[in-house]
C-alpha cells in the first residue's frame, strides 16, 4: 500500500492566503491537495488515493505537507472527517469505488 508524503516550504498560494487572511485553523491549499493526489494516482492505477494537507503554512506550520494513502486507509482513522467535514455524504461511495474521477467530473 503506497503512503506517500510530499512537503513543501514554498507554497506561494499558502504563503499569501496567510498574509492576506491571517493564520487559518484549517489547512486552505485544497487545488494542491487535488493535484497531488490526481498525479499520484495515475502512477497507482487500481489504487484511489486520497490526500490531506496536515501541516500548512497558512496554518503557521513552517511547510505544507500532504500525505496521500489509499482512500480504505483514510476509513481506518477519523483524520479525513474531522479536518474536512463533519459528516461528509459522499464518502461512503467513494470508498466502494476504484475510480472516483466520474464523481469530481459530475459523468456516470
Amino acid at each position: 500500500m503506497p503512503h506517500i508524503v510530499y512537503k513543501s516550504k514554498e507554497l506561494a498560494f499558502c504563503i499569501n492566503y496567510k498574509k492576506l487572511y491571517g493564520t487559518q485553523k484549517k489547512a486552505v491549499n485544497h487545488y494542491m491537495r487535488g493535484m497531488v493526489s490526481g498525479a499520484n494516482e495515475a502512477l497507482f492505477a487500481n489504487k484511489t488515493l486520497f490526500t490531506i494537507e496536515t501541516a500548512c503554512i497558512a496554518r503557521g506550520n513552517k511547510e505544507c505537507v500532504f500525505e496521500m494513502k489509499p482512500i480504505e486507509e483514510f476509513k481506518k482513522t477519523n483524520l479525513f472527517k474531522e479536518q474536512y467535514f463533519k459528516e461528509p455524504p459522499y464518502f461512503k461511495e467513494l470508498l466502494k469505488k476504484e475510480n472516483v474521477s466520474y464523481l469530481l467530473s459530475g459523468e456516470k
